[in-house]
């Protein structure tokens, strides 16, 4: 039955990122054109819906309406954006997480050091502070900490991470919310690996983030409320019934001995 039900709600997943609600246009700017990244006329409706249904299934995460998007843009990238246009698409040049992940020209060292870059720039970005308006002091997290959404600069060491437009609900606490971006970013590249390689890739990112205090929190949801993925787990990570299961086995037996 949990078979079946992984494999229903797996379809939907695949369907639902199929779905596209953000449209794109370019503009020429200062004879540069760039592409940029806009809402759909009728997307609030899907997003409203869909958050109704995130909230019923509680999940921590939330789709941001337009005016919301764009002003938590500004908090994450430390720049201001046209409140009636989008956001230009800038991944600084460099090839994402995902692209270098399935790629044959990048070798398999090549492959995870890429990994163990995005995770040490995520882990940076959680220890970054934001001044609410009300003089709270709030750690950032993501919010859908993909391989889509980080690029990668083998050269010089340094990941760049965007498209800010899911978010965290800020309701939630500083560790639940770096868990769940573990859980995104460390998932979403096991689905690009072949199941021979979960071990070494678990022992060397789960390295980086032993120390950090989201880590116990990352493996109490393993234990727990990640038994099974959620439809939108699956939605960032597709990964079939056996394939999660290996990989979650895997991190808690890395951290916990023999399970």
């Amino acid at each position: 039955m949990n078979r079946l039900m992984h494999g229903i709600r797996r379809i939907i997943a695949r369907f639902l990122a199929s779905v596209r609600f953000n449209r794109f246009n370019s503009r020429l700017i200062d004879q540069q054109e760039i592409t940029w990244k806009q809402r759909g006329p009728m997307a609030w409706l899907p997003i409203i819906l869909g958050n109704t249904y995130l909230r019923w299934t509680g999940s921590v995460s939330e789709v941001l309406l337009l005016k919301e998007w764009l002003r938590w843009e500004s908090v994450m990238q430390n720049r201001s954006f046209d409140k009636g246009f989008g956001i230009p698409i800038d991944n600084d040049g460099s090839p994402t997480l995902r692209q270098i992940l399935r790629s044959s020209d990048f070798s398999y060292k090549e492959r995870q050091t890429a990994v163990e870059i995005a995770l040490r720039s995520l882990v940076d970005l959680h220890r970054r502070i934001h001044h609410t308006a009300d003089g709270r002091e709030m750690r950032l997290s993501h919010g859908d900490a993909t391989t889509s959404n980080v690029s990668v600069d083998l050269n010089s060491g340094e990941a760049h991470w965007f498209d800010f437009d899911i978010r965290h609900r800020l309701d939630v606490v500083p560790d639940l919310r770096h868990a769940d971006d573990y859980r995104a970013l460390l998932f979403s590249a096991i689905h690009e690996l072949h199941p021979a390689d979960y071990a070494t890739f678990v022992r060397q990112t789960v390295a980086i983030i032993r120390q950090e205090s989201a880590f116990q929190s990352f493996l109490q949801e393993l234990v727990t409320n990640w038994q099974k993925p959620s439809l939108f787990h699956l939605v960032q990570a597709p990964l079939s019934f056996s394939f999660y299961q290996e990989a979650r086995d895997e991190f808690l037996r890395n951290s916990f001995g023999k399970i």
